[in-house]
């Protein structure tokens, strides 16, 4: 698999864009660079916005030994011929967007896309070229790492998933269950249930379970951290460069250098100043210490 550096530009690719990124809230249809640790993790595509988290595609690049069923899409911000994987979706936190590098697909074209794959049926987006047979073996082994590494990079979660839990709102909707019966379901008053159903209220690992029978759910799929209001700016995409300077400046992993952070934060609630002031000196204040 293709190394993913995050301040050196891949072979081909263009070094402005992957080395200062277009900055932009993250949104569908966006290549993101990801990384945890300082290291570069793998590039994804946008496909859907949630709640503290984003769905999106795994994206090779050329000199990956890729094959169908990846997409080709040739007008990219990198400009190169780039290949997502649509039927690889995967689910990954806010912490994880390292820079954004532009807009790659129309959300249309991915929703149709996902459709198509959905249904069996071709595609609007082309696939990667099959590759000949004496490359078939090289392919199917990238394949497999591909969907190793993503694996590995879904369990990669900060706040820590043993921090108290909600439920995925978008999850709940999309299976057709409404705040009444989640009231039914859980045998609560209705302003609790209304609150656990927005996710601003966390549920015990029972009604969590009962939840997503209801839905018709993997265990765990529909649980998420309960972020609190510094954990919520700490997974901002935007504090990314000062989170991993804290990480370096202390010698600390970068899951404990948000810990940190996180920490200080609610030490300084107490201040006049706004929820950004505060954040913004806490970490002036980490990385003047020492």
């Amino acid at each position: 698999m293709s190394t993913i550096p995050l301040d050196t530009a891949p072979p081909g690719v263009d070094v402005d864009t992957w080395v200062n990124g277009a900055p932009a809230r993250p949104a569908a249809g966006d290549l993101w660079l990801l990384s945890w640790d300082g290291h570069g993790l793998g590039l994804g595509v946008i496909a859907s916005r949630h709640d503290g988290f984003v769905l999106v595609w795994p994206v090779s690049l050329p000199g990956d030994p890729v094959a169908p069923p990846a997409v080709q899409v040739d007008d990219t911000p990198l400009g190169v011929p780039l290949f997502p994987w649509p039927s690889r979706e995967t689910g990954i936190g806010d912490a994880l967007l390292h820079r954004r590098l532009g807009p790659l697909l129309a959300p249309e074209a991915m929703g149709a896309t996902a459709d198509a794959f959905e249904d069996g049926t071709p595609p609007p987006l082309p696939f990667a070229p099959t590759p000949p047979p004496q490359g078939a073996d090289a392919a199917d082994t990238y394949s497999r790492q591909l969907i190793d590494t993503w694996e590995r990079i879904c369990f990669i979660q900060w706040p820590a998933p043993d921090a108290a839990e909600t439920i995925y709102t978008d999850a709940l909707r999309a299976a057709g269950l409404a705040p009444s019966e989640v009231a039914d379901l859980l045998n609560l008053p209705t302003d609790q249930a209304v609150a656990i159903f927005l996710g601003q209220a966390p549920v015990t690992p029972e009604q969590a379970s009962t939840l997503e029978g209801a839905a018709q759910a993997e265990p765990g799929l529909l649980r998420a951290p309960m972020l609190d209001a510094a954990a919520r700016k700490l997974i901002d995409p935007g504090r990314k460069a000062q989170v991993l300077a804290v990480s370096g400046h202390r010698n600390v992993s970068e899951s404990q250098a948000r810990d940190l952070v996180a920490s200080q934060f609610a030490l300084a609630a107490r201040s006049n100043a706004n929820a950004d002031a505060r954040l913004d000196a806490v970490f002036a204040r980490l990385l003047a210490d020492h």
